[in-house]
């Protein structure tokens, strides 16, 4: 039998890319053509000036940028073409300690070894416990006690496991089109702490006591202001 060797999720996943300060700097100008970018990074300057606040670079404003992608496989590609190879038996099952991981799958060459580790199966952690052998996607035997799941989500799993992955090719567009989105974002949340950011920075410069260490979690403002 051929075990998978690690736990697959009931959730996929999303996967992507992410883009260094660099390679956002280098885009930056082309995101400004966009007439949305370019007039919230005046409005952001306006209002950054007004509240007292130093002039950034619109690279240190937005930082790295993640683009999303499709969603990870639950499997590596051997792993998957023999999870998927309707000339072996595969037992989708609930693991005795139930978590973020989901349910596990394992390959077996015949059904006689598929029904020996079914058997074997007991309650776990949540009162659930068991599984589903198929053949080629068709339950062929079961041994469940269900108080949550449904019969359903095991085949569910076993196809969602054994999907063919996207082909996933970032193009610069896509790259644009992120920084933008970031940017946006950034500029909004930027603004609308500026008032508090300048007002904190007023406090800290007339000070003449050292700084002090702070417990607790600080607000948004203060951890921008440290940038």
């Amino acid at each position: 039998r051929t075990c998978l060797p690690r736990p697959l999720s009931l959730c996929a996943f999303v996967f992507g890319m992410f883009l260094k300060e660099d390679r956002v700097e280098a885009l930056l100008p082309e995101v400004l053509k966009n007439p949305r970018a370019s007039k919230a990074h005046e409005a952001f300057l306006e209002t950054w000036k007004a509240c007292g606040l130093p002039p950034q670079t619109l690279s240190h404003v937005v930082g790295g940028v993640y683009c999303d992608g499709p969603p990870e496989p639950l499997l590596e590609e051997p792993e998957r073409e023999r999870a998927a190879d309707p000339s072996l038996w595969q037992l989708v099952y609930i693991p005795p300690v139930f978590d973020a991981t989901g349910m596990e799958i394992m390959c077996f060459d015949s059904l006689e070894e598929a029904q020996t580790k079914l058997n074997s199966l007991k309650l776990g952690e949540i009162d659930e416990g068991g599984g589903i052998i198929f053949k080629n996607k068709e339950p062929v035997a079961e041994k469940l006690v269900l108080k949550y799941m449904e019969k359903e989500d095991f085949l569910g799993f076993l196809e969602e496991a054994t999907k063919t992955p996207e082909k996933f090719e970032l193009t610069e567009t896509d790259e644009i089109k992120a920084i933008e989105e970031s940017l946006l974002d950034r500029l909004d949340e930027l603004s609308k702490l500026a008032p508090d950011i300048g007002k904190l920075k007023v406090e800290y410069e007339a000070s003449a006591e050292k700084p002090q260490i702070v417990y607790g979690k600080p607000s948004m403002s203060l951890v921008e202001l440290s940038r």
